[in-house]
Order: structure tokens, then C-alpha cells, then sequence
């Protein structure tokens, strides 16, 4: 039980990062948007949420399948 709920942890944290990032650090996927924060912010989740969404799921699972298989969590 515990190992499943720090995978579940890892994997939500790790994609909502991942996918994030994505939108603000690699230049193609950034968005030309004169706009205030909040627009700007939200607009960028928006933009090419197909591959980010694909791209943050395979880091996501990734990370997921570590923290499971990892030797501090075991009982």
C-alpha cells in the first residue's frame, strides 16, 4: 500500500512539472502571447496539449515505475 501511494505521488508531481516545464523551457513549445500572467499561464497548458500531455504521461509512468521497484519503499 504504501509503495503504490508514493507511485501515485510521484507520478502526479512529475507530470504536472513535466508539463509545465515543457510549456516555459523548450523554445517550440513556447506561445507569442502579449497578455497578463494568469492568460498567459493558462494559455500555455493549452498550447500542443497533445504532446506535452504524451510526453509528460511516458516521464510520468517513468518515474512512477522507479519509486515502486525502489528499495526504500519495500515492506
Amino acid at each position: 500500500m504504501k509503495k503504490r501511494r508514493w507511485a501515485i505521488i510521484a507520478f502526479a508531481v512529475i507530470f504536472a512539472a513535466a508539463y509545465v516545464a515543457m510549456g516555459y523551457c523548450i523554445p517550440a513549445f513556447r506561445i507569442k502571447l502579449e497578455a497578463d500572467g494568469w492568460t498567459y499561464f493558462l494559455a500555455s497548458l493549452q498550447a500542443l496539449a497533445p504532446v506535452k500531455l504524451i510526453f509528460s504521461t511516458v516521464l510520468s509512468f517513468i518515474a512512477a515505475l522507479a519509486v515502486y521497484n525502489s528499495r526504500v519503499f519495500r515492506q
